[in-house]
């Protein structure tokens, strides 16, 4: 039962390392069977175990030799918070919230975070955020050639609708909880 930060942070690796081995088994295993997944890029969030599997199993089949590389961890309490680096190449269809995008064959570089909190040493609660975006471009989406050099204007209207735009992004007024101090 992982109890300690180096704890948590060595079941998050193994977690990671689980995935990028496609040990399915192992996986399930560092799972809560009431596990939350939220993918923040695409909009997805799954409960369940078994959910979560075939929600990873299916970025396995779109990209069959992705591996995250864990470059930074920390933990504190339940939770343990990664930079992750995913590598892979897209040879299969990619089942997205807005639709199939076919393979293209094209090397993927995504930076993400991953904040796992984790109960009894199982993956409890999942946040992914995952730079979506930057896949699109490297995959070679046709919804976002028109981005180029121009991301933040153009961002709002080439995006797939299954992914949150600049638009939907709430700011706190100044002077409330949340904001920047004023100079």
């Amino acid at each position: 039962m992982a109890t300690t930060g180096t704890d948590l942070s060595q079941a998050a690796a193994a977690f990671i390392d689980a995935f990028n081995r496609a040990d399915w088994e192992a996986f399930r295993g560092f799972t809560a069977p009431d596990c939350m997944y939220t993918e923040t890029g695409t909009g997805r969030r799954v409960e369940g175990a078994d959910a979560y599997v075939e929600l990873c199993q299916g970025w396995k089949a779109a990209f069959p030799d992705v591996t995250g590389d864990v470059r930074n961890a920390i933990a504190h309490d339940d939770t343990v918070a990664m930079e992750i680096v995913w590598e892979g190449t897209h040879t299969g269809r990619l089942e997205t919230p807005g639709g199939t995008i076919e393979a293209t064959g094209n090397r993927i570089h995504v930076e993400a975070a991953d904040w796992v909190r984790f109960v009894d040493g199982r993956a409890a609660e999942t946040h992914h955020y995952l730079d979506v975006l930057m896949l699109l471009q490297q995959i070679g989406d046709a919804r976002t050639r028109a981005i180029g050099g121009r991301r933040r204007r153009a961002a709002t209207i080439a995006l797939p609708p299954c992914v949150p735009t600049r638009a939907t992004c709430a700011r706190p007024a100044a002077g409330s909880p949340g904001s920047a101090p004023q100079r």
